[in-house]
């Protein structure tokens, strides 16, 4: 008999209340595919030259295979015609993180806060560009995520075994896509150990350390066999490879250092020789300002009863993290990204009027900030040019880092190319990596092809010259090296070629 009353279930109250999240993703979503940079960054295209040869990067060991299972449908392309759809699976992975943030933080502090959270989340800097660049650190966001989302439900589910064992698993994956992240080993054992019952934590925390350490070898060692690795020796010497042998020079400004990154994590800022000091001073001021703004509004706000996330697993979590960030580049806000789903979720009850306008402001900052960069062909351009230019079997030296690193990727067949930043970080000293660089110039002399250098003098971007001079060779020595060469222009700007028949001094440096 009908009563002319509606019951609503819980689940389609949970689906009514999931509604606004999805047209977020929605909204999100477009904007990082959409509005993505239209070149390459570094990191990016040493992917999308692995992606195409036999390669795995050292300190994401899992994130090349991943790329080449991902490029498959478009195979055959040269490795520049693969950075579209590769981009594609940062934006995938991105959105699938926000959407278990949305239900992590939904069970937390209730569906109203977890739309602030999630909105607030996705509009960040570092959260954004993650999603909109041929990267690492959206796919391991993602397995960051998952591993707090699984956490947080081992602690009051009625399936405690089963999320216990999910926690270890997305923890593994999140190292072996990032190693950095076996820094979420003792959050995970903490929290999993703390919610057993006393008499089950010895046996909780062998469960645990076991399936995390066999997800996370496993995987490992067969893809160190594959990569003709066979020995621990072998294998330590090639993971160490993941700090890329240029170690960042600490100094007391460091921890400074890092809370710029962190406070740029939120709002873009770019560095100093990207824009005017003014530029770079102002914005930093907005983004302290925004953090400023929502750190009041939560203290303001009336304490929950029970707080977002356990307090033992947020600082196990934070600190490790903020450690490393403080110890290795500490500007870079991908050093903060994984921090961010942690300390947004404890900023959740700063939802309010005020909070909300925070959040919106700053995404719409990031939007127009990162508008011109969706538009910027410049770097692609000239390296084209470049790729018109020399032939298969020429040689084309450059510092690396900069747009430099572009070159060849468009052709199928590209030149021999040569970062010397890249021979420094191989050999970790100087010396041996210009040794190196003249033996390849030598080869290439003798065999015919023409030999070019790239940003033989470039005052207006210091990538690439900042970590050499960090190794002992300042941005005018790279310059001085090539000078027996006898470089001369070769009407593409930012190219020069040598003179083969030239020998270089023994004493250049």
């Amino acid at each position: 008999m009908r009563t002319g009353l509606t019951v609503t279930t819980p689940t389609a109250r949970r689906a009514r209340a999931a509604l606004p999240a999805l047209a977020l993703l929605a909204l999100l979503g477009l904007w990082y595919r959409l509005l993505a940079p239209a070149t390459v960054n570094g990191d990016g295209i040493g992917y999308l030259k692995q992606v195409t040869s036999s390669g795995l990067s050292p300190g994401h060991p899992l994130y090349v295979p991943l790329l080449r299972l991902a490029a498959k449908p478009w195979a055959g392309r040269p490795p520049l015609g693969l950075a579209g759809p590769l981009q594609g699976l940062s934006v995938v992975a991105a959105l699938l993180a926000l959407g278990l943030f949305f239900d992590l933080a939904r069970r937390r502090v209730g569906s109203g806060r977890a739309l602030f959270a999630t909105f607030l989340l996705g509009g960040t800097h570092a959260f954004s560009r993650a999603a909109q660049e041929l990267e690492v650190y959206a796919p391991a966001t993602l397995c960051c995520v998952a591993t707090l989302w699984a956490l947080a439900r081992a602690s009051d589910d009625r399936r405690p075994r089963l999320f216990a064992a999910l926690a270890a698993l997305f923890a593994a994956l999140a190292a072996l896509l990032h190693l950095t992240l076996v820094l979420l080993a003792p959050a995970v054992l903490l929290t999993l150990v703390r919610a057993a019952p006393p008499g089950r934590r010895l046996a909780r925390a062998l469960f645990v350390v076991g399936i995390g350490t066999l997800a996370f070898l496993a995987p490992l060692a067969w893809l160190l066999h594959r990569h003709g690795v066979a020995d621990l020796p072998g294998a330590a010497a090639w993971l160490r490879g993941a700090d890329h042998g240029i170690p960042y020079p600490l100094t007391l400004a460091a921890p400074l250092i890092a809370g710029w990154g962190l406070a740029k994590s939120l709002l873009f800022v770019p560095y100093v020789y990207e824009a005017s000091l003014l530029r770079v001073g102002l914005l930093t001021a907005a983004a302290v300002a925004a953090w400023g703004v929502l750190l009041w509004r939560a203290s303001r706000s009336p304490r929950p009863e029970a707080p977002p996330l356990d307090r033992v697993l947020s600082l196990a979590w934070v600190v490790p993290l903020a450690a490393f960030g403080t110890l290795f580049y500490p500007s870079d806000t991908e050093r903060w990204l994984f921090l961010l789903p942690v300390l947004i979720l404890w900023l959740a009850r700063a939802a309010s009027p005020v909070a909300w306008g925070v959040a919106v402001a700053v995404t719409v900052a990031n939007l127009v900030l990162g508008w011109p960069a969706a538009f910027d062909r410049r770097d692609l351009d000239r390296a084209a040019r470049v790729d018109a230019a020399v032939r298969t079997g020429d040689l084309v030296v450059s510092p690396g880092h900069g747009w430099d690193e572009l070159i060849g990727l468009s052709r199928r067949a590209p030149p021999t190319r040569v970062a010397l930043i890249h021979l420094v970080g191989d050999a970790r000293r100087l010396a041996p990596a210009l040794v190196t660089l003249r033996a390849r110039i030598t080869d290439v002399a003798r065999s015919g092809g023409a030999i070019y250098v790239a940003r033989l003098d470039d005052r207006s971007d210091p990538r690439g010259f900042k970590e050499l001079s960090w190794a002992g060779l300042p941005p005018d020595g790279f310059a001085r090296f090539f000078a027996a060469w006898r470089p001369r222009p070769t009407g593409i700007p930012g190219l020069s070629q040598l003179d083969p028949t030239r020998l270089p001094s023994p004493h250049a440096p």
